[in-house]
């Protein structure tokens, strides 16, 4: 394919050649200089041989120097390999309509720096710019490569080459499920974590097993709930505002007179308070309750809330002291 816009990325990379190669040429004949000129004692610069050598050096350093600077003189070039086009092909020329009207695209097999090669031009009226224009020119050339028994240049275009993206994209998923399967461990691992004194896989585990509560009638003062985050004490509920330290919330629904369900949160500092709208507690979220019931007798959530409401206070006086 030839279009203005690759021979003008064409030329760019040619300029940006030379110029790196005129660069190490330079270099290569500056060091000579330095070389030669310089005051270096035993190195024979008027006598026959000492000239032959130089004239020699000045040749062979650039050439040395261009050799070992070829990969960076490369860099960023896509190095096309050998074409597979057969050189019986060239000259093949076909149109294929795009609508109706019969515009479309001339294929043409041409001769490349590399051999064989495809190139298209558009008829007047088909924009080259449009998506739509470049999928149906990838599929239309896959479809000639393959009748002509050729290496199909756009593969996703083809049943098979979309049957192994899609195969790719299912190894990808199960490569994430993996991951998070991983990163999410199963509720028996997480009873076993528990089971061994584990008290943040309690919590965990709480938050798989527990049951759901969205109904505020079956909230008992006293007993301890599941937030999702936390371990928590009910409190009981009021009528009013509900407040955040000593001024109002910023949101203006939360603002308005209702009744809120207060838990005092393990991992506050002063005991502070959980506070939650009717609302906010029979909604279900993305799956997910605001307040479980844990599955584990209180007596077991009790000692768990101490011992998360110890730890919590004992690591903010250690904070405080700092």
């Amino acid at each position: 394919m030839t279009s203005p816009g690759l021979r003008t990325a064409g030329h760019r990379w040619s300029a940006m050649k030379t110029i790196r190669t005129l660069a190490v040429v330079l270099a290569a004949w500056i060091f000579w200089a330095v070389l030669f000129f310089a005051p270096i004692p035993f190195l024979p610069r008027t006598n026959f041989w000492g000239l032959i050598t130089a004239a020699v050096c000045f040749f062979v350093m650039p050439s040395v120097a261009l050799k070992a600077t070829q990969e960076w003189r490369d860099h960023g070039r896509v190095k096309a390999s050998e074409s597979k086009i057969p050189a019986e092909l060239l000259g093949f020329e076909r149109h294929v309509p795009f609508s109706d009207d019969g515009v479309g695209v001339t294929f043409r097999i041409v001769k490349g720096q590399r051999g064989p090669q495809f190139m298209w031009s558009f008829d007047t009226g088909v924009a080259p710019d449009n998506l739509m224009v470049t999928m149906w020119v990838q599929k239309e050339l896959a479809k000639i490569e393959t009748e002509l028994g050729l290496p199909v240049t756009f593969r996703h275009t083809t049943p098979e080459g979309q049957a192994e993206l899609d195969q790719r994209d299912r190894e990808r998923q199960a490569e994430i499920a993996a991951k998070v399967a991983a990163e999410y461990p199963t509720l028996a691992e997480l009873q076993t974590a528990a089971e061994a004194g584990r008290d943040f896989a309690v919590l965990r585990a709480w938050g798989r097993s527990g049951t759901p509560v969205t109904d505020p009638e079956q909230l008992v003062v006293g007993q301890y709930y599941y937030l999702g985050y936390d371990i928590s004490r009910y409190s009981g509920s009021f009528k009013g505002r509900r407040w955040k330290g000593t001024e109002f919330e910023n949101d203006v629904d939360d603002n308005e007179e209702g009744t809120y369900f207060t838990f005092t949160v393990a991992q506050s500092t002063g005991g502070g308070d959980a506070r939650y709208s009717a609302t906010e507690v029979t909604e279900i979220s993305d799956g997910d309750a605001t307040v479980y019931a844990p599955a584990v007798s209180q007596q077991e959530a009790a000692r768990v809330f101490e011992a998360w409401r110890a730890t919590h206070l004992e690591s903010e006086a250690d904070r405080r002291a700092k």
